[in-house]
């Protein structure tokens, strides 16, 4: 069935083609857990992710940086 075939007032689900449209589906599904600005990589991500394991994707907008040494 190709596009011009498909019923105007089709119920079918479109496919998700990209970041947001998938980070918006999961935020509206309460599956999306963002972490606050400026967390610490090196000492929070661990707990961080044992946290919402199996339960949340984690979003990290603007982790903090750390020098490297």
């Amino acid at each position: 069935m190709t596009e011009k075939d498909t019923p105007s007032g089709s119920n079918s689900p479109q496919p998700i083609t990209t970041l947001r449209g998938w980070l918006d589906h999961l935020a509206a599904h309460d599956r999306l857990a963002v972490i606050r600005p400026e967390t610490s990589l090196k000492f929070e991500l661990a707990a961080i992710a044992k946290r919402f394991d199996g339960h949340k994707a984690t979003l990290f907008p603007r982790p903090a940086v750390t020098p490297c040494r």
